[in-house]
């Protein structure tokens, strides 16, 4: 669990931290049995994205034991998505209690412009927690449902630090640290955080959430203060509760949600959708890059909360 803990610290969590505690009881063999490696597939010309497991920005420590989706290759698979002709839409299939936040601005953003260009809608299937929340809320009003009995929200960042200074001192141990300059030890786990150090990183985390909250506000089209005061604060629902607060648009299966697109009674994969699958394999494994164009909009009147 000791390494496991010390990977956890000092990242800033968009995540369940319930599913973190558990993870960091879990031993490396429990783990393994846990693994989830979901990639891409094309059906009836619509692109099934899974952001499954354990975001984040590339290959982890906690996709390698948990499985999961790193920001990077979302990224890469959603514009080629967008971009070929042999896709008419895409679903974003989400299973995610969330994850570290480096890279989910940026995938967010790539989700917002893209959803912008080609039919895209995104669901919680069964749970939409935190980062996962985060990306899964820009495709914008209408498009974002939660499977019946899913789990959505969890809107919120945070950060820990072990202070292991008294079962050190219990067995006789100081730690001297002899740095330059003065922050440059900051926040160490052998000593307890000092106010300056807590105001520090509580800003980052407090920057964080801002921006979390901005990228909400944008994708369900509200006010920040909306999303601040009226989406939980924290905590997750279950999709007919998230539904009637206004945080998705509404319950539905997967099924249901591609018979909708006009992927419905699709037996068999066709020789086109097979090429868009590899191609969109390819991208999610970092063997494609491509840029999507521009969107024309308006500019967007800023919401202060």
């Amino acid at each position: 669990m000791r390494d496991y803990l010390m990977a956890a610290i000092g990242e800033i969590w968009a995540i369940d931290q319930r599913w973190l505690t558990r993870a960091l009881v879990a031993t490396k063999a429990e783990a393994a049995g846990t693994r989830q490696f979901k990639m891409p597939h094309v059906r009836g010309s619509v692109a099934i994205l899974p952001i499954h497991g354990v975001i984040s920005q590339r290959s982890s420590v906690w996709s390698e034991l948990f499985g999961g989706t790193s920001t990077e290759g979302l990224s890469a698979a959603y514009t080629h998505a967008i971009n070929d002709p042999k896709i008419s839409g895409v679903v974003l299939d989400i299973d995610s209690p969330g994850g570290t936040t480096a890279g989910v601005e940026a995938a967010a953003d790539v989700i917002h412009e893209g959803a912008a260009r080609k039919p895209t809608v995104a669901i919680a299937n069964s749970q939409a927690a935190s980062a996962a929340y985060w990306l899964g809320s820009q495709v914008g009003p209408r498009r974002f449902v939660g499977a019946p009995g899913g789990e959505v929200g969890s809107i919120g960042v945070f950060r820990m630090h072990e202070d292991l200074s008294g079962m050190l001192s219990q067995d006789g141990v100081k730690v001297t640290f002899l740095s330059v300059p003065q922050f440059k030890t900051e926040a160490n786990p052998f000593e307890p955080l000092t106010e300056a150090a807590i105001a520090h990183h509580m800003g980052q985390v407090e920057q964080t959430y801002d921006t979390f909250v901005e990228a909400v506000a944008r994708g369900r089209h509200v006010g920040p203060a909306k999303v601040r005061s009226s989406f939980g604060e924290g905590r997750t629902f279950h999709s007919q509760q998230a539904a009637g607060m206004g945080m998705i648009d509404r319950v539905a299966t997967l099924p249901q949600v591609l018979q909708e697109m006009g992927a419905s009674g699709v037996a068999m994969q066709s020789a086109s959708d097979l090429q868009a699958q590899e191609s969109l394999c390819a991208a999610w494994l970092g063997e494609l890059s491509e840029i999507m164009p521009p969107v024309s909009r308006p500019p967007r009147r800023r919401i202060i909360a």
